[in-house]
């Protein structure tokens, strides 16, 4: 709410709200794009070994190889495609937000 607050106190109408925050979304999202896409290398610095984590777990171990194996042949059962529903069964497409609740169908 302080967000708010303060953009009413900057003189901002309240109906301006939704724009602000797009509009300082989308300055974060390129502003962090432009970073990524600069020097090609990290951009925090180097953690200190003595705080990089590390595994506890088991030690490693080899598996045979035809381990699993009987599960690979088998079809992944997920269910009829949306396509080869009737239109009438067909699930329904939700729009973006903002579209006002309008369904669109397949």
């Amino acid at each position: 709410m302080r967000a708010v607050e303060d953009a009413a106190r900057a003189g901002f109408a309240p109906e301006l709200g939704r724009g602000l925050f797009v509009l300082s979304r989308a300055v974060g999202v390129l502003a962090h794009a432009w970073e990524e896409h600069g020097p090609g290398r990290r951009i925090k610095g180097p953690i200190p070994p003595p705080l990089l984590p590390a595994y506890r777990g088991p030690e490693p171990r080899d598996l045979p190889a035809d381990r699993g194996s009987e599960h690979r042949d088998l079809p992944a059962d997920r269910g009829p495609e949306p396509s080869d529903l009737p239109a009438d069964r067909a699930p329904e497409r939700r729009g973006l937000p903002g579209d006002r609740g309008r369904a669109l169908r397949g």
